[in-house]
């Protein structure tokens, strides 16, 4: 049974030009690179081997005709988990200047533009199923509002920001997004947090029956950080703003079996009970020059829920 489309691959004139548009305007990394005949790139989110490649035909080619002259494919489109993070892609399209054309879908809200051969994609966002209502069996085409569509998905917004993504719950516009009179919500709010003995560390904690969230605020280079286990708890450690440059890994307290991490903004560790981790770097954001993390802890941490 297919389960899914797994990749595309596409002839081009260049395929250098190609993996470092690709690279440079969708954040897409490289895994196979055979400069000047080949590359296979992976999209920032996923999980497969590969999800585009491109080969290589020379500059002498001619631009496409597929549905001019010829037939062949109109467009690929790769989706983005959140609407703020469409509008995020609208503002890095535009700047690249490879914006040709948005349009509301109904179920989907889509940017289009061309790559270095003025082959056309789409950068789009999935509406929730639940919300497709009679537009699920309609071709809709409207114009684009983001403005519009992030207030009426409003309620569907992260309490956690994302790095730079407008429309996400920052400081200055979380109110926009959650409803705060609700007693569950929780978030990063400056008078909530509270200093530690460590200079530049702040944190605030949140404790439930079976998890504890400990919100860190980090400075930007701010030192302290030391290799630790915890016997009991394993830990989900969420990077919201800034990187984190740290070691994880199985085997004993010097660390002589581990190397180097880099996690930037939206991604994860997950340190499972007695896995040394630590002896951190903390990379500020461009906005606050600090390193936003979320760790999850299960069960809660004692120490942690008496300060």
């Amino acid at each position: 049974m297919i389960s899914g489309m797994n990749h595309a691959v596409l002839y081009v004139r260049d395929s250098e030009r190609h993996r470092r548009f690709y690279e440079d305007v969708l954040g897409f990394s490289t895994v196979i690179n055979a400069a000047g005949q080949y590359a296979f790139m992976r999209a920032p989110g996923s999980e497969n081997h590969h999800d585009i490649a491109f080969f290589a035909v020379g500059e002498h080619s001619g631009a496409s005709q597929a549905g001019r002259q010829t037939v062949g494919m109109y467009h690929i489109a790769w989706e983005v988990a959140t609407l703020a993070e469409l509008v995020e892609m609208e503002q890095r399209l535009r700047a690249a200047g490879v914006l040709v054309g948005a349009s509301d879908h109904g179920v989907n809200k889509s940017l289009y533009c061309k790559d270095p051969d003025g082959l056309e994609f789409e950068v789009m966002w999935l509406v929730p199923p639940e919300q497709w209502g009679d537009d699920e069996h309609q071709a809709i085409i409207r114009p684009l509002d983001l403005t519009a569509d992030t207030e009426r998905f409003a309620h569907l917004a992260t309490t956690l920001p994302s790095a730079g993504a407008a429309g996400a719950a920052t400081p200055e516009n979380k109110q926009d997004n959650v409803n705060l009179s609700n007693h569950y919500c929780h978030f990063f709010e400056e008078d909530e947090f509270s200093e530690t003995d460590r200079p530049g560390f702040r944190r605030r904690v949140i404790t439930g029956e079976s998890l504890q969230l400990c919100f860190w605020r980090i400075k930007g280079g701010a030192t302290g950080s030391y290799l630790h286990k915890h016997d009991d708890n394993e830990q989900l450690g969420i990077i919201v703003r800034g990187s984190l440059d740290f070691r994880i890994f199985d085997g004993d307290e010097t660390g002589s079996s581990s190397k180097r991490e880099v996690l930037n903004a939206n991604q994860a560790y997950l340190a499972a009970p007695g896995v040394w981790h630590g002896d951190s770097i903390f990379v500020g954001d461009d906005e606050y020059d600090e390193c936003w993390i979320l760790d999850v802890f299960s069960p809660p941490r004692d120490d942690l829920a008496a300060g």
